[in-house]
């Protein structure tokens, strides 16, 4: 795993906040719009059902989950559609805002990854969905997660190896900031300061949960979604990246 570089974590999750309160409202259009909408929902409904099933020591049915970096709500919504309890968590204000608007049912709250807010051992499973690579201290939020779960639950975390040779300068990515807001925000700089913004491996993104002391971690690529991708191509800006699930066990 890399080592970021120096930038206080202050100012940078000040930057990430500013371009996903940009993007909020495009971002959550693409995930709802379009021929893959529906495509999309069945295939994440089945990779975290699947990933959450034994999940809870005791307990069966609905979960009690948190959704960290949930963005627009869309995993969130997800799982409560399954028949969990879940609370969403993002430290965007317009991504929390764009979230109500979409779900006004969810509870979803501003909150930081690394220090989200909810009582110890209250959880059955902390999940998300392309949050680790732009977390400022990955494993630092990891252990954070692990102090949220009852024995035996579960962490379910979806990301990609985005940016392993950094961010094309001519990616442009719609934002009410500007098409150039993500290559602007993401810059040598910003990347350097983000320990999996540049990985290569999803082996990299399976230490983060070994490092903060989960158990039972283990990395599945998901080549579905490159099918998908390939069938109806990918969001404005980017490319097919491969995909990946990690699971782990708190002790």
């Amino acid at each position: 795993m890399t080592t970021a570089t120096s930038v206080t974590t202050t100012s940078l999750q000040d930057r990430l906040d500013t371009y996903w309160s940009g993007r909020a409202v495009e971002y959550h259009a693409h995930q709802v719009s379009g021929a893959r909408a529906a495509i999309d929902r069945e295939l994440w409904t089945s990779v975290f059902t699947t990933s959450l099933e034994g999940c809870g020591v005791d307990k069966a049915g609905a979960l009690d989950i948190l959704d960290v970096g949930t963005g627009s709500g869309y995993l969130a919504s997800l799982l409560t559609d399954a028949g969990h309890h879940v609370t969403g968590v993002d430290h965007s204000p317009g991504m929390v805002a764009a979230a109500h608007a979409a779900h006004p049912d969810l509870r979803v709250l501003i909150g930081d990854a690394h220090a989200p807010g909810i009582p110890a051992s209250s959880l059955d499973a902390v999940v998300n969905r392309y949050v680790l690579w732009t977390l400022p201290d990955p494993v630092a939020a990891a252990r954070a997660w692990r102090t949220l779960l009852r024995p035996g639950g579960t962490v379910v975390a979806v990301d990609a190896t985005w940016f392993p040779h950094g961010v094309d300068p001519a990616m442009k990515v719609p934002s009410a900031d500007g098409e150039d807001a993500f290559v602007r925000t993401y810059d040598p700089a910003t990347l350097g300061a983000l320990p999996l913004g540049t990985a290569a491996s999803m082996e990299d993104f399976a230490e983060v949960f070994r490092v903060a002391g989960f158990t039972d971690v283990t990395v599945q690529s998901l080549p579905q979604v490159a099918e998908l991708d390939r069938r109806f191509g990918v969001a404005p800006g980017h490319e097919s990246r491969p995909h990946f699930v990690v699971t782990a066990r708190c002790p």
